[in-house]
């Protein structure tokens, strides 16, 4: 009796334990997400869309800007770092919920500050044998604000778009059968906001989504 008594309190302690270590197991399931240590790899469709989207236009756009030399060229880097710090943005709305204004905009910093980087250039340089072509890209570059916008994003970026072309348009007109390269580059820069466009309708088209899962953004604030 007393060997059969022990092994059924035995089996019940190991009942018991199962329950407890079941339950632990459930809570660590709703302890939080668990955040990334880094904000540059992401299996988002939309994040690779993205990245598809700046190695095709983007690049080309940049490739071209730099054969062309001088500010230009500059001002294309500034661009490109532009499109990167939002596709870091866009990282972080995929892995966390929507923060506060105030965490916003910090979030959104570094892409202010491609676009007044962008648009620097252009304002101290008006004397420049390419200041026509460096309004071009300025007076598009608020397509990269689109983030901030909350309904039909992508009408904005084409709104930038015909903004470029206001100035653009000059150098297709002059440049037609005198210089292809520049006819190319601004046709390249053309593509980076159409690119950018279609990008937005397909993916975002009544605006940034958050991951209503995910953590708080400030957690991934500073993450490379």
């Amino acid at each position: 009796m007393d060997n059969n008594r022990a092994m059924h309190n035995l089996s019940t302690i190991i009942k018991r334990l199962e329950a407890v270590v079941s339950r632990l197991e459930d809570l660590s399931v709703f302890d939080g997400p668990i955040l990334p240590s880094t904000l540059t790899d992401s299996n988002s469709e939309a994040i690779q869309a993205f990245d598809n989207f700046i190695d095709s236009s983007v690049k080309q756009y940049l490739l071209l800007s730099n054969r062309l030399g001088g500010l230009v060229a500059v001002q294309a880097a500034e661009v490109f770092k532009g499109f990167q710090e939002q596709r870091k943005f866009l990282c972080i709305t995929t892995q966390t919920a929507k923060p506060d204004p105030a965490t916003l905009e910090t979030l959104l910093g570094p892409t202010k500050d491609a676009i007044v980087a962008v648009t620097d250039i252009q304002r101290k340089n008006r004397f420049d044998g390419m200041y026509v072509h460096l309004t071009a890209v300025a007076d598009g570059i608020r397509m990269l604000a689109w983030v901030n916008i909350h309904s039909r994003p992508f009408v904005f970026v084409e709104e930038s778009l015909g903004s470029a072309q206001f100035f653009g348009n000059k150098i297709l007109k002059n440049q037609k059968e005198k210089d292809k390269l520049e006819v190319e580059w601004i046709k390249s820069y053309y593509q980076v906001c159409q690119g950018l466009a279609s990008y937005v309708k397909l993916h975002f088209p009544t605006g940034i989504t958050w991951n209503a899962r995910g953590g708080l953004a400030e957690a991934v604030m500073g993450l490379p």
